[in-house]
């Protein structure tokens, strides 16, 4: 099995929209696409931070907000992706660190699924994945028997949120501004390939084949 690294963030639209080519690269082509963390927005509250706000942060006009938004709706569309209209920035460390649990478990499959319905949480329903109870209702539709207080202990272990940490770390030493971000390990030239930016299926599967061996 081909692994492909991808650097993402449940704050980037971006990430969310690969969704369905994520599925067709193990589904179709045996290229198992693992997950590393990262953060466009550390700086969020728990509670959030209003588009207004956010717009407001980044100098974006109103018209540069609605050819976000215009864009977004036509790729989910294309792409058969729920979407709800975007209110509100969610802080994304909490569900990281969740992601480092779920990925001990062992089971890839319940690892993609994990990152599917956050995304879906963010951008299909508008709801705040910082909170507990959010992550907890991810978990609980996966058949996993746990606890508010168990993910409340989840998400504040010092031992997952290193890991998340060290995956931000390990994007920066290979100068990622943004997401998503793909790298693979070539083993005829012994050094990582990079492939920055929003790519579908095909250039993705084109870049995985190529640079595997």
């Amino acid at each position: 099995m081909i692994e492909l690294e991808m650097y993402s963030d449940y704050a980037c639209p971006w990430c969310y929209f690969l969704i369905p080519d994520i599925e067709m690269l193990i589904e179709n082509d045996g290229i198992y696409v693992k997950r590393r963390a990262f953060q466009i927005l550390p700086e969020i509250p728990l509670d959030g931070m209003s588009v207004e706000q956010y717009d407001q942060m980044r100098g974006n006009t109103l018209i540069d907000r609605k050819k976000k938004n215009d864009l977004t709706i036509n790729i989910t569309h294309r792409k058969n992706l729920p979407w709800y209209p975007r209110k509100n920035f969610y802080q994304t460390l909490p569900a990281h660190t969740l992601a480092k649990w779920v990925e001990d478990q062992n089971n890839y499959e319940k690892v993609t699924e994990y990152h599917t319905k956050v995304y879906n949480h963010v951008y299909g329903l508008g709801e705040n994945i910082a909170h507990p109870e959010v992550l907890l209702a991810v978990l609980n539709s996966m058949d996993y028997k746990i606890t508010k207080a168990e993910v409340e202990d989840l998400i504040a272990d010092p031992l997952l949120k290193e890991r998340v940490y060290q995956d931000i770390n390990s994007a920066r030493a290979l100068s990622v501004s943004g997401v998503p971000y793909f790298t693979i390990y070539n083993e005829n030239t012994a050094e990582r390939i990079s492939l920055p930016g929003y790519h579908e299926y095909d250039s993705l599967k084109a870049f995985a084949q190529g640079n595997y061996k």
